[in-house]
């Protein structure tokens, strides 16, 4: 499988069955898989291996701020009290709970209470909503404009992936294999 398959078939379609399945829905999960699949674009786009520790914040970020609708950009700032590199993907991540500046929600049970992206006051604290379906459409178009950039080849254009070797072989479907 090559990388715009990866993307295809494990980050778009896995996710999308996870979260959305009639039977087995897994919403709630869906918020770490997304999750780590956002660093997972930004790790595209940076000059170091994909497995090298220590950049995952900036990945996180850098794919908000380059794949993302632009209301998602406030929320890849490192100070800003709501950023989701911290409240949504580290919480996810490490112990599969949020951290309590969010809300996380779903079409089903909240969208006639929630909107996606607005703050709300709750239990005495300005917080985030996050509807899963919405998240997870972002998602998606964020990784439909990677693959674009990878089949273009305007991917390799990028500052940081110039720099990267290795980036430069994985986006040959042919030198890449993730599974």
């Amino acid at each position: 499988m090559n990388i715009v398959e990866f993307i295809n078939h494990v980050l778009k379609e896995e996710i999308r069955r996870i979260q959305q399945a009639y039977e087995w829905k897994h919403t709630y999960l869906s918020f770490g898989l997304i999750s780590g699949g956002i660093e997972f674009l930004g790790a595209l786009c940076d000059r170091y291996d994909l497995n090298e520790g220590g950049h995952s914040e900036d990945r996180f970020n850098d794919a908000l701020i380059r794949f993302f609708d632009p209301r998602y950009h406030y929320y890849a700032q490192r100070k800003k009290p709501f950023k989701l590199y911290s409240n949504l993907r580290c919480g996810m991540l490490h112990v599969v709970i949020p951290v309590d500046k969010l809300i996380l929600g779903e079409r089903a049970n909240d969208s006639a209470k929630y909107v996606h992206l607005n703050k709300y006051r709750t239990m005495g604290n300005e917080r985030l909503f996050l509807m899963a379906e919405d998240f997870y459409d972002d998602f998606r178009s964020a990784c439909d404009k990677v693959i674009n950039m990878i089949n273009d080849k305007s991917i390799l254009n990028l500052p940081e992936v110039i720099r990267a070797s290795q980036k430069k072989n994985i986006m040959d479907p042919k030198n890449w294999t993730v599974c």
